[in-house]
């Protein structure tokens, strides 16, 4: 009973053991191919100077507090530019010499028709008490905001330090080669399960051939015996 018990437990503790290491592993490979995809079409669109169909920015200022943190990643969409409305995110270039190339995320609070342009926009940090002083025409904008993910920065942030990047290579290594020493202590343990049950079986039927071989002599024996007394009792009957 407590051996079928173990048993049971064993099954289990390997079926969870399985299924962590396929959601690990297809976990890993889902963000391996988004981020392959993501590296392509930067340099796709880099090479045709325009700006890739999603980027991912990290925000580093609270303009846009409480509803985008410092640290959260959001995730940046290429969209019509006449689509956009009031009220919508964007992510776009500044031309203030202040920002430099620093991608800025505000939200759009009016759409404007310029002289010069067909269209551009007024934007406002969430944070801020007044809109920026800029307007931000089309030729400037990455894209729409779609989501965030939120405090994903820091991770990023973390993991361009020297120390993170030597954790984010040494934790998966060490897990993978834990689990393959786990591997290994169970293949030794079903070896010596299987020899000693082996070795068990050899004595049963050592033991079983040796009694047989036991019982043909002293057949055999009995035989002659037998034997022996018939011809005595033969001649003392002549």
């Amino acid at each position: 009973m407590e051996e079928e018990k173990s048993i049971k437990i064993r099954k289990t503790i390997k079926k969870v053991t399985n299924i962590i290491s396929y959601a690990f592993i297809t976990i890993l490979m889902i963000i391996a191919a988004f981020l392959i995809l993501y590296v392509i079409c930067g340099q796709i669109a880099k090479k045709r100077n325009e700006n890739p169909p999603f980027a991912l920015y990290t925000i580093i200022s609270p303009s846009m507090e409480p509803n985008i943190k410092v640290f959260d990643v959001v995730f940046v969409k290429k969209t019509n530019v006449k689509k956009l409305k009031e009220g919508d995110i964007i992510t776009f270039y500044s031309t203030n010499t202040f920002f430099g190339n620093t991608p800025i995320t505000h939200r759009i609070v009016e759409i404007l028709q310029l002289p010069d342009v067909e269209i551009a926009f007024r934007v406002k940090g969430d944070a801020n008490s007044v809109p920026d002083e800029e307007k931000v025409i089309p030729s400037n904008i990455i894209g729409k905001v779609m989501f965030k993910v939120p405090k994903l920065g820091k991770m990023q942030y973390y993991l361009a330090s020297k120390k993170g990047w030597i954790i984010a290579i040494l934790v998966p290594s060490l897990l993978i080669l834990g689990y393959d020493v786990f591997k290994i202590i169970r293949l030794l343990l079903l070896k010596r399960k299987l020899n000693s049950y082996n070795t068990e079986n050899k004595e049963t039927i050592d033991q079983i051939e040796n009694e047989r071989k036991q019982e043909i002599i002293n057949s055999q024996i009995n035989n002659s015996v037998i034997q022996i007394t018939n011809d005595e009792n033969k001649e003392d009957s002549e």
